[in-house]
Formats: structure tokens, sequence, C-alpha cells
């Protein structure tokens, strides 16, 4: 069973880890990679499968460079916490609800 303190000494060694290998993530910012990434996801929620293939093809080309997914992945983090963001504004929902509710809605997929 993993208690409070595991996962205190275990936050902890991850931040030692992040200190001594810098990895490729980066701050969230609307860039270059937040907009492959948007196009990425509004191809996907069309629900087209030949805008899912379009997609698929995208993602490939954009995680082919030496950076490999790290750019894809950055700006995959900046579109979900403008859309945060967003919703807030927009909608006056918080993020922690927001995301407290999306972690109910992943929790009855079986996620």
């Amino acid at each position: 069973m993993i208690g409070p303190e595991s996962r205190s000494r275990s936050a902890g060694d991850a931040r030692r880890v992040a200190q001594v290998r810098p990895g490729p993530w980066r701050t969230p910012q609307l860039d270059a990679s937040a907009a492959d990434a948007l196009a990425v996801v509004t191809l996907y929620a069309s629900s087209e499968p030949s805008h899912a293939e379009l997609a698929r093809h995208l993602l490939d080309e954009l995680t082919q460079g030496p950076e490999g997914a790290a750019p894809v992945v950055g700006g995959l983090v900046s579109v979900c916490s403008a859309l945060l963001v967003l919703l807030e504004y927009e909608a006056g929902i918080d993020s922690a609800s927001a995301l407290d509710r999306i972690g109910r809605l992943l929790a009855r997929a079986g996620l």
C-alpha cells in the first residue's frame, strides 16, 4: 500500500531527477507547436474518418524531427492550458472543477 510518505518521497525523487537530467519539456506557450497540436486535435474532433487519417499522417510528420514527440506533447499541453483558461473565462468553470469533471469522465470510461 502506498501512503502519503511514499508519495512525497516519490515527488522528491522526481524533483531530483529533473534537476539532474533536464528534459525537452518547456513552459506552455502559444507557438508553432501549439498550432500544430491544435490542428491534430481539430482533425480528430471532427469525427470524420478522412480527418482522422490526416491527423495520423500529421502526427507521423510532426514526430519525425530530432526532438521526437516533445514538440507535439508541449503543444498539446499549451492547447489544453489555453482551453482551460478559455473555459473559465467564457463559461465560469474554474480549472480545478473542469479537471475534476474530466477525471470523472475518464474514470467512467475505465481509464
